[in-house]
């Protein structure tokens, strides 16, 4: 196995959707918190027209992918307030973790459009195992609240249900290795008479 593929393996360990800071130029230099699907062998996100990414990307096919666990940088590029500063092929990278150089393609514009990513190069600034995974920070917050079912009143059990059905959606949309915990999870709670 080559480094570059031992590195995406571990970057992107399972399939499933992975949060990260995207990089592109081509109307302007931009930062913006995307997530990566993963399936298989193939990287991919959904990008919506309205976007300053959308553009880019129709203009300049190739991007970064920043592996950062900082959530402040998420917020930051969110709201605009990171000034990309540092570049590798006029691309725009967070100096933080790794960034991934890829060429991207789409197949057919939509709204949103897929877009595909093929990683040609890539740069270590500090250590970062893995992407951050919305499926495995949302198990941790459901486990939260399922620990706390012996102790909830009724009526505090019937505020929380929701949250946890909502929680448990996304991690079956999000992180597919999760299903045997989400499984667990439900026969646990339909043990305890509630339905999710």
């Amino acid at each position: 196995m080559n480094t570059l593929t031992s590195i995406l393996n571990n970057i992107f360990p399972t399939d499933g959707i992975y949060e990260v800071i995207l990089g592109s130029n081509g109307e302007k230099p931009n930062l913006a918190p995307i997530g990566i699907i993963k399936e298989g062998n193939i990287l991919k996100s959904k990008i919506y027209k309205n976007t300053l990414t959308f553009s880019n990307l129709l203009k300049n096919p190739k991007c970064s992918i920043n592996v950062v666990h900082d959530a402040n940088l998420f917020f930051d590029s969110f709201f605009g307030f990171i000034r990309p500063s540092s570049f590798i092929d006029n691309i725009p990278i967070i100096e933080k973790g790794i960034a991934l150089i890829t060429s991207c393609k789409y197949e057919k514009i939509e709204d949103p459009t897929y877009f595909f990513y093929e990683v040609i190069d890539y740069k270590k600034y500090t250590d970062c195992s893995s992407a951050f995974s919305r499926g495995n920070s949302m198990l941790i917050d459901l486990l939260v609240h399922v620990s706390r079912l012996d102790v909830y009143s009724k009526e505090e059990i019937e505020k929380y249900l929701p949250i946890i059905k909502y929680e448990i959606e996304i991690i079956r949309k999000t992180s597919p290795n999760n299903i045997k915990n989400i499984l667990r999870i439900m026969e646990l709670l339909s043990k305890k008479g509630l339905k999710i």
